[in-house]
């Protein structure tokens, strides 16, 4: 199943946006949420390979594409069913990881596929923008939100990444276990944030970072109480 998977994720990047829904994507999406993340979790992953993280331009066709494949995500029983639980299925996982631009490969982390600087950053932000505000909400999912912004998200820090993590914040201000398994990467990033961008931060920016801190704070997460202290050194 992994190879049929990984194949169809790499014709899609050889036809057309409507020969590629035609003749693969309608097929999968018609079955029952199970069997089409059996098989998408490839074929999105193989895609993304292909189609949008190898050097060279990338065609509207195969933007429009993504934005298909991301959009079915997005609405997927999977979600919508379970967007705050910590059971999300593993295919589900897999998949909407990669709307982040990152994967997670056997027996390692989660890696960014895209560095800082990459050329068509732009081209994806609906999709970026969405899957933070909506996906990064989730225990396990959030991860991904971390991970993208260390690295190929820089660019999108602290405007306008910053506000969207606060709305994450925010939104699980008082779910500790949430903080528990995130808090840590939480204030790595910001402490990778003030140390590299420290000219670009405004008051807002600076008052924006401290609310998030104080939420860490109260749930327990140790390093956040050193936020201030790095705002106040940086300037």
């Amino acid at each position: 199943m992994f190879a049929f998977s990984d194949w169809c994720g790499t014709l899609c990047a050889h036809l057309t946006r409507d020969e590629a829904k035609k003749i693969i994507l309608s097929r999968i999406w018609a079955r029952d949420s199970k069997t089409a993340l059996l098989i998408l979790q490839g074929l999105v992953r193989r895609f993304m390979i292909n189609a949008l993280l190898k050097p060279g331009d990338i065609p509207d066709e195969h933007v429009a594409l993504w934005l298909d494949m991301t959009d079915w995500l997005f609405e997927s029983p999977e979600w919508v069913h379970n967007a705050r639980g910590d059971h999300l299925d593993s295919k589900f996982v897999s998949c909407a990881l990669t709307t982040f631009m990152c994967a997670a490969p056997d027996f390692s982390g989660v890696i960014c596929g895209i560095d800082e600087g990459w050329p068509h950053l732009q081209k994806f932000l609906p999709v970026i923008k969405r899957a933070i505000c909506e996906f990064g909400v989730n225990v396990t999912l959030y991860l991904g939100v971390t991970t993208f912004l260390k690295r190929g998200g820089k660019d999108l820090l602290p405007h306008p990444a910053l506000a969207w993590l606060h709305g994450i914040v925010v939104s699980r201000k008082g779910d500790q276990k949430f903080w528990q398994a995130n808090g840590e990467t939480t204030v790595e990033l910001l402490k990778q944030l003030i140390s590299e961008k420290s000219g670009a931060l405004t008051h807002e920016h600076r008052r924006v970072i401290t609310l998030i801190a104080d939420i860490l704070i109260d749930n327990g997460v140790r390093g956040a109480g050193f936020l201030q202290q790095d705002l106040i050194r940086a300037g």
